[in-house]
């Protein structure tokens, strides 16, 4: 006699297999394309023009600023930083903030050890999700301020292009730095006050609407076990 498997809710499980296939490519269609392969998305970038920097050899940060229009999970942010040949100071401090002056919200903040005589990219992790508004990527190089070095030849963050990709919301044309709080400095076009090079990395959050849909599409597998045999 042939017996065919069954699964333990009574449904057969092909069709229970056939089921779950359906509502799991649901999930997938609500929660974004990037959610079956864990891949993050380019929210903004400030690409490095590879030369010019901005020397940080000052008690002070300097910073860029950003303003998200929506929602977003944020993963990392990437600096590009330069150092020269020799120097005992190469560890800059990186956080990203809600202000640069009075009471903030510092949601990151990282180390970052760049090699020496080379420019690099640096990786901050934030792994946060930001709510719209506007965001402020602050670094420095403690206690780098005062000691002796050869003028023109300093850590730094190098300048953008000046010319972004900001799909996610805007990028302020310009850098604050200089004194505390940070004066913002901006004139168009490279090699002037631009943005110093960054990118930050990360999804769109589903908005709610969604999220009530996927939890519709969870309800109804009580249902799908509930089903009997025919």
């Amino acid at each position: 006699m042939k017996i065919n498997a069954t699964s333990r809710c009574g449904l057969p499980s092909r069709a229970r297999f056939n089921s779950l296939t359906a509502i799991a490519a649901a999930v997938l269609l609500l929660l974004g394309p990037g959610s079956a392969t864990g891949r993050a998305d380019i929210l903004f970038n400030a690409p490095s023009a590879n030369y010019s920097y901005y020397g940080m050899y000052s008690p002070y940060a300097t910073a860029v600023s950003f303003t998200l229009a929506d929602s977003y999970y944020v993963s990392t942010i990437d600096v590009v930083l330069r150092t020269p040949p020799s120097t005992s100071f190469n560890t800059f401090n990186f956080s990203l903030q809600s202000a640069l002056t009075g009471p903030m919200t510092v949601f990151a903040s990282e180390s970052l050890t760049a090699p020496l005589g080379v420019m690099s990219t640096q990786v901050m992790t934030v792994n946060e999700t930001l709510l719209p508004g506007t965001y402020y990527l602050a670094g420095l190089v403690p206690g780098y301020a005062g000691t002796p070095v050869i003028p023109g030849n300093v850590d730094g963050w190098l300048l953008s292009t000046g010319s972004y990709n900001d799909a996610a919301g805007s990028i302020a044309n310009g850098v604050w730095f200089g004194s505390d709080p940070p004066i913002f400095e901006s004139a168009p076009g490279y090699p002037g006050y631009v943005a110093p090079a960054f990118a930050v990395i990360g999804s769109a959050v589903p908005e709610p609407s969604m999220w009530a849909m996927l939890a519709l599409a969870a309800a109804s597998l009580p249902a799908v076990c509930r089903r009997k045999r025919a």
